[in-house]
């Protein structure tokens, strides 16, 4: 079971982009959108394993966030682990927008 989580059929984009960096990684900037417009929730370092489809991003603050996305067409399915992959937080789905 997962534990509750304050996001409930939330709405967000998710800017992935190369990280200009010797490592190469892409970074994953996240927002929220409330009331129409974005609110910035945070930065994800990733990386990306063509091979695998697999995007594994982390984020090292209080709860040891791992967030894992296998890539099928346009969408990124994957889910959120917390306590350095002891918790199951979230599952996500994402779909591509083209670019306007």
């Amino acid at each position: 079971m997962m534990p509750s989580s304050p996001c409930r059929d939330e709405h967000v984009v998710y800017e992935i982009a190369e990280e200009k960096t010797a490592t190469a990684t892409l970074k994953a900037d996240g927002y929220k959108i409330v009331n129409g417009e974005r609110q910035f929730m945070g930065t994800l370092r990733c990386n990306y394993n063509a091979s695998a489809k697999n995007l594994s991003c982390t984020f090292r603050g209080k709860d040891n966030d791992d967030w894992e996305f296998t890539l099928s067409g346009d969408t990124l399915q994957g889910t959120l682990t917390t306590d350095s992959g002891k918790t199951l937080f979230r599952k996500i789905t994402v779909k591509k927008k083209p670019a306007k």
